[in-house]
């Protein structure tokens, strides 16, 4: 009998150790899976942090392309991408990209105004605005003349270059 009681004992024993260990080993689990689970959150959370760098990124460069495209299309492209806003889709043409024409019938005081520069009086430049028409140029006040009426091989700048040419000075 008391063989029988030490063997009960000591069996008691093994199955209070196993349950120590059971319960020990549950703990680690859950202690690595809370552990995970925070580098996981962490993680997570960098991600975020970078997909939102990423869109930040994304419209910078949309709104950069959208300035660049109305420069010169509309009086103010600045203030026109910015009264666009979120819109942008019902300004887009074909081809997705912005349509000035769409921009400026929205909003026609965007529409860009005729900045053609005054004209410069070539042979006094410190003088009057006007060019008299009479005056003789030399050729460097020549070329700059031309070079204000227009394009290369437009109609204006062979009119005035057939008008202009007894005014050259050797």
């Amino acid at each position: 009998m008391d063989y029988v009681k030490r063997l009960r004992e000591e069996a008691k024993q093994h199955r209070l150790r196993a349950e120590q260990l059971e319960s020990d080993q549950k703990a680690a689990q859950e202690e690595l899976r809370l552990q995970q689970m925070t580098e996981q959150e962490r993680l997570t959370a960098k991600i975020t942090g970078l997909e939102a760098e990423l869109s930040a990124s994304r419209a910078e460069t949309v709104k950069a392309n959208a300035v660049a495209r109305l420069t010169g299309e509309v009086a103010d492209a600045d203030a026109a991408v910015r009264l666009i806003g979120d819109s942008g889709a019902d300004f887009m043409n074909e081809e997705g990209v912005i349509d000035p024409v769409k921009v400026v019938e929205k909003w026609p005081f965007l529409k860009p105004t005729d900045t053609k520069p005054a004209p410069i009086n070539v042979t006094n430049p410190g003088g009057s605005v006007a060019d008299d028409g009479q005056s003789p140029l030399n050729r460097e006040s020549f070329r700059k003349a031309l070079e204000a009426v227009g394009p290369e091989g437009s109609a204006a700048r062979v009119a005035w270059v057939r008008r202009n040419s007894h005014r050259l000075q050797d």
